[in-house]
């Protein structure tokens, strides 16, 4: 599996798509998971200047019984 250009496709969408940047991104090796961490400034209290961390894990397999094996073993 291509892991960098998945992660080059996956990661501008959903920074596009939750208006964030993101901040952090890591494949885990064993299960082929991908984690992506995007922060956006808090739309609750403006004045307050906060942040929404968002955290986000997919699943990447080029085998579809490997996903049926990581979805059985969670």
């Amino acid at each position: 599996i291509a892991r960098d250009q998945i992660d080059g496709l996956v990661s501008p969408a959903l920074s596009q798509a939750l208006n964030a940047k993101l901040t952090a991104q890591a494949f885990d090796d064993n299960t082929g998971k991908l984690k992506l961490t995007l922060k956006r400034p808090s739309t609750t209290m403006p004045a307050l200047q906060l942040t929404d961390t968002i955290e986000v894990e997919a699943l990447v397999a080029d085998d579809p019984s490997d996903l049926e094996a990581a979805f059985a073993a969670a």
